[in-house]
């Protein structure tokens, strides 16, 4: 069986560290460094410029990229647009959008964003004169206003998975777009757009163990056409002279120049490390609730405390006394990464009484039991030692 920390280049140069913030961007793989040297010693050049070898090669990788995208959420090639990020991808959408909104309508979200998905929204709201309203507060009477709904699947802060099938169908019904952001979601749930019933989902290359600078944006057949680009470029129309243009009428349209190949490269190598090792996780996050619960560490946990809320492995502690940045320097004195603060997600931070912050520990396919182990003793003298 082959040990997936050896594949990983910074857990074999530090075999003592404890990498815990898989949730804020995921490690990068020896084979996706050989994938990206293959690339420059062999086969450098652009995609779709010429007929030569190199370039028919990377073309190809580019385009099989776009496939394993869209089969990691149920979605055909076709439908999948290659972005800065997810951030950007929702940015995207969010001027893709404006030319359909008026005063009056409303943009819903949840009181669980993180903020590339609330503040493109404010931001739109204001230019509109929409009005951005939070599905735990909406009337029912409002509901018929809805334009557009746009969730996080998973809580970046808390783990916690959501389910609005029934609101998103009757969304869908009366013409509204919903927006799915997956981005904490691909790398542990299986994410599909039909049972998601969603017109628009968006994630991130680097959460799934590839590079950064790649975001993964999917649009529906029947809004690839109704969205306005943002940024217009090469290799987008299908006729242009002098005095006019016409944009190519498939998802091609939303990605002109040059793109990011070594990204698209990367997210081919973390798709298949994802798929061969994702399994492993499951158990090990029972492992990590089993400890925190053992060692009455379970108090401090936010979210939720429903046992029949699904979670992934993230988890967020606050300490009512001490500060999580105290916390997390102690933590990395000893080799032990977290995230501490508000992970961007101030609101749903501020809706559960924690504006100070707090401790976020989120597991990869390249954590242990051990690692679980480190963190809890680590975390215990932590809070001894700053007086908690």
């Amino acid at each position: 069986m082959i040990k997936v920390r050896s594949l990983f280049p910074i857990l074999t140069s530090h075999p003592e560290l404890v990498y815990l913030d898989s949730a804020n961007t995921t490690l990068k793989s020896d084979l996706l460094l050989k994938a990206l040297a293959k690339y420059y010693h062999h086969h450098l050049t652009n995609v779709g410029r010429s007929g030569t070898d190199w370039s028919t090669w990377v073309t190809k990788q580019y385009q099989l990229a776009h496939q394993d995208a869209g089969e990691l959420v149920g979605a055909k090639s076709d439908n999948i647009i290659f972005t800065y990020s997810s951030t950007y991808a929702i940015n995207m959408v969010r001027y893709g959008i404006q030319h359909t909104l008026h005063p009056g309508d409303i943009i819903l979200l949840t009181l669980h964003e993180h903020n590339s998905n609330l503040l493109p929204w404010l931001a739109l709201a204001k230019q509109t004169g929409t009005q951005v309203k939070y599905m735990e507060e909406l009337p029912l009477s409002d509901l018929s206003r809805v334009k557009l709904f746009s969730y996080s699947l998973v809580s970046n802060l808390t783990g916690e998975v959501y389910d609005y099938h029934n609101l998103t169908t009757q969304i869908r019904k009366q013409g509204g777009l919903v927006l799915v952001d997956a981005t904490q979601a691909v790398p542990h749930l299986d994410v599909n757009i039909d049972q998601l019933n969603c017109n628009i989902l968006v994630y991130s290359a680097h959460k799934v163990y590839g590079m950064t600078g790649l975001g993964v944006l999917y649009i529906a057949d029947d809004q690839i056409q109704s969205l306005t680009p943002m940024v217009y470029g090469s290799q987008t129309f299908s006729h242009i002279d002098r005095s006019d243009y016409e944009l190519l009428s498939s998802a091609e349209r939303f990605e002109p120049g040059t793109p990011n190949i070594e990204g698209a490269l990367g997210l081919r190598v973390g798709l298949q490390l994802l798929k061969a090792f994702r399994h492993q996780e499951e158990a090990l996050g029972e492992y990590f609730l089993d400890q925190l619960r053992q060692h009455q560490l379970d108090r401090f946990l936010i979210g939720s405390t429903d046992p029949t809320t699904r979670h992934v492995p993230i988890f967020s502690l606050a300490h009512p006394t001490v500060h999580p940045h105290d916390i997390a320097m102690l933590l990395e004195s000893q080799q032990i990464i977290v995230r501490a603060g508000k992970s961007c997600a101030d609101i749903p931070a501020q809706h559960l009484g924690e504006a100070r912050g707090v401790i976020r520990a989120s597991l990869g396919i390249y954590n242990t039991q051990q690692d679980i182990d480190r963190f809890i003793t680590g975390y215990k003298q932590a809070i001894n030692q700053l007086g908690g």
